[in-house]
């Protein structure tokens, strides 16, 4: 349920920033306004683990959420573009971000997420979290520097063992993610069944010029 703040919040943003009313962006708002919902603010493990790994530079967090992954990057001197269609969770960064000090280093993007443009060639690093790329993959594939790096992770369809709420949606089948990355080069690629935690993990260069 929305409490009268992200109700504000809600039309704020819509009004602003001009964003459409979508079911996607009701549901998501809906989780993140709800009392019980508390942010991790801690950054996805496989980030924090091979970020030696990782080219430095200008960053996409696609699908960012309240943006943890957005935060530990821009404390590591990334400019990260933190993307989302939740104005509740862009709000949650957005003071998350004042509150670390590096606003400066991370901006803001509301927006559909099959829809919102991204710019050919600008980013050095594209990271993506529970959510399944799937279609977007060609546009983010695009938006990747040459020797830009992707790391993408989400679900498997085996977290329905752990989690039968778990919303099919947003889990791939057994190898589908790394079916997707048709033009990069694959780094690493792994898929983890254990402790409660079904995914897969993606990390591909796209090729130099």
């Amino acid at each position: 349920m929305y409490n009268d703040a992200s109700l504000f919040l809600e039309l704020k943003f819509y009004k602003e920033w001009q964003v459409a009313i979508s079911p996607e962006r009701i549901r998501w708002n809906s989780r993140y306004s709800d009392n019980s919902f508390l942010p991790n603010w801690g950054p996805d493990i496989s980030l924090a683990q091979r970020m030696g790994e990782l080219p430095k530079g200008r960053c996409l967090d696609f699908a960012c959420g309240p943006g943890a992954n957005s935060l530990f990057l821009a404390k590591r001197g990334y400019v990260v573009d933190a993307l989302d269609f939740s104005d509740v969770a862009i709000e949650m960064l957005r003071r998350a971000s004042y509150g670390e000090g590096v606003s400066d280093k991370v901006n803001l993007l509301l927006g559909d997420l099959k829809e919102h443009p991204l710019e050919v060639e600008n980013y050095d690093l594209v990271v993506s979290f529970w959510f399944p790329l799937g279609g977007l993959m060609p546009r983010i594939v695009e938006a990747l520097k040459p020797e830009g790096v992707l790391l993408h992770k989400v679900h498997t369809l085996h977290q329905q063992r752990y989690d039968p709420k778990c919303d099919r949606t947003l889990c791939v089948a057994p190898n589908e993610l790394q079916t997707m990355a048709e033009g990069l080069e694959t780094l690493h690629y792994e898929e983890v069944d254990e402790r409660d935690n079904a995914h897969a993990l993606l990390i591909a260069r796209k090729p130099p010029q």
